[in-house]
């Protein structure tokens, strides 16, 4: 399974992709978008290491955690980086489903005010390593918690 989760730093997109299998981080990479480089350039580098990155690793799923609970220009960011990952799986005809933190955190603790934090780290504590940034953690918590709920 692999997750993809996307936040805002900076006025700039901090994209995380981890590839689960059951309790195993089997792999990562944190992708930033790069600096002096327009919009539309980020994106294009977004979706082709994206890409890259499913032909190399070739998982059989994606799941994004969707950007939610942020400002609008911050969502208006993650928006567009959600956009070029979910391309770059399409185009590989990867299966994809979106998850909100919402859904991370009911599966994690039901109907609990847990933050998207706490359930993040309930899922990736059983992990036979752990994610080595914010972002990756993320993507990690979202492809468990998925694989768990289904």
């Amino acid at each position: 399974m692999l997750g993809a989760a996307v936040r805002v730093s900076g006025g700039r997109y901090q994209a995380g992709l981890a590839l689960v299998d059951d309790a195993k981080l089997v792999a990562e990479q944190s992708l930033a978008a790069p600096k002096d480089v327009s919009l539309a350039g980020q994106l294009d580098e977004l979706y082709r290491r994206t890409r890259d990155l499913i032909s190399e690793w070739k998982p059989d799923e994606l799941v994004l955690s969707v950007t939610d609970h942020v400002g609008a220009s911050k969502a208006a960011v993650a928006r567009r980086a959600e956009g070029a990952i979910l391309a770059a799986a399409g185009q590989k005809g990867l299966p994809m489903e979106t998850w909100s933190g919402a859904k991370l955190r009911g599966a994690a603790y039901g109907k609990s005010k847990a933050t998207n934090v706490k359930a993040a780290n309930h899922f990736n504590r059983a992990l036979d390593k752990q994610p080595s940034s914010k972002e990756t953690g993320f993507a990690a918590a979202v492809a468990r918690g998925y694989a768990e709920k289904t």
